[in-house]
């Protein structure tokens, strides 16, 4: 059953999803007047500080220097994220841990003792702890610059610290797996796309764990596209792939008429101002996002995970065909 969901009507209960993978969809999550603030208060930082990726979406991560003290001094911005902290995404995982008919699901959701923190391991805050404060700030300056800028002593300081703090995480990672902890850390950006964007049919990368979406407007009357679908699978063995096979159709990538695609879509949401998505990030946890077009204001939302420190006890690495490792360059 196909369940189109647009932005004039108002999602008066929430909807529990189990098929084709556990998600929940919510409306007035937060005011359309809160989001029209949260707009506002970012607004100047998207101009100055992010940057463009998927082509056509201005990507502003939670850990930029800017953006992490907008949302430390702003109660908007604070009450926001401690709201998908400790309301939404803990009672997601109640509600899935109770009430998944899935196996999988239901076993990695109760085999895990789950810990929300609020930054991903890193050397730098093992630095502070022994008192190396300056060199951990020398850290966080070369990386909040353009690679273009940076000498080649400097290039090669953050290359070796990188390595060495990828290795770091993926021991603590490991550490925790092991004693059966999972250890989530929100990484998030504020993003706005505008005329041609879209992402074809996929599921999230490996230590993304539960996937959440909020949107913070709706589009204009001529506009279209911007569209959140969730997709089932076709594949009938226990391995997926990250892409389905029908994830590049011939003609269209996300607007199908014909085809698999269009039969495997069972979900299609509109943007909508505090209408939020989270789903669980399983192997074959399929979405996309419609072509955007004929808009000026563009689509605002904040995407985000919580996210292991690597893919050790990962639910998307099971059942999968490959692996697809998180970019967490992009949260420096």
């Amino acid at each position: 059953m196909f369940t189109h969901i647009t932005s004039d009507e108002t999602i008066e209960v929430p909807i529990w999803v189990e098929d084709p993978f556990p998600a929940f969809i919510a409306d007035n999550v937060i005011s359309e007047e809160s989001c029209n603030e949260l707009i506002s208060s970012v607004k100047p930082l998207v101009k100055k500080h992010s940057f463009l990726m998927h082509g056509g979406r201005n990507f502003l991560p939670n850990t930029a220097i800017e953006f992490s003290e907008l949302i430390s001094k702003t109660e908007i911005w604070r009450s926001t994220i401690s709201r998908l902290n400790n309301i939404y995404s803990k009672n997601f995982i109640n509600h899935f841990k109770e009430k998944s008919q899935n196996k999988l699901v239901k076993k990695w959701l109760n085999s895990k003792k789950f810990k929300f923190t609020n930054s991903i391991y890193n050397l730098r805050s093992f630095l502070i702890r022994f008192r190396m404060k300056f060199v951990s700030n020398k850290i966080k300056s070369y990386q909040s610059k353009q690679v273009s800028s940076l000498n080649a002593k400097a290039l090669l300081f953050v290359g070796v610290y990188s390595l060495i703090n990828s290795l770091y995480r993926i021991i603590r990672s490991l550490a925790d797996n092991i004693s059966g902890y999972c250890n989530l850390t929100l990484l998030y950006d504020y993003s706005v796309s505008y005329d041609g964007y879209y992402r074809e049919v996929h599921r999230d990368s490996d230590s993304r764990s539960i996937v959440f979406l909020l949107f913070l407007n709706s589009l204009e009357t001529q506009s279209s596209g911007g569209s959140f679908g969730l997709y089932k699978s076709l594949n009938k063995s226990n391995l997926f792939q990250p892409q389905p096979d029908y994830s590049e159709e011939e003609g269209n990538l996300v607007e199908p008429t014909k085809g698999k695609m269009e039969k495997c879509k069972t979900h299609l949401i509109e943007p909508k101002a505090g209408r939020l998505i989270i789903f669980l990030n399983t192997s074959y946890a399929y979405h996309s996002v419609q072509k955007l077009k004929n808009t000026k204001i563009g689509n605002h939302f904040i995407y985000g995970g919580y996210t292991l420190p690597s893919n050790f006890g990962s639910i998307a690495r099971k059942r999968t065909t490959k692996n697809l490792p998180t970019e967490f360059n992009l949260y420096r």
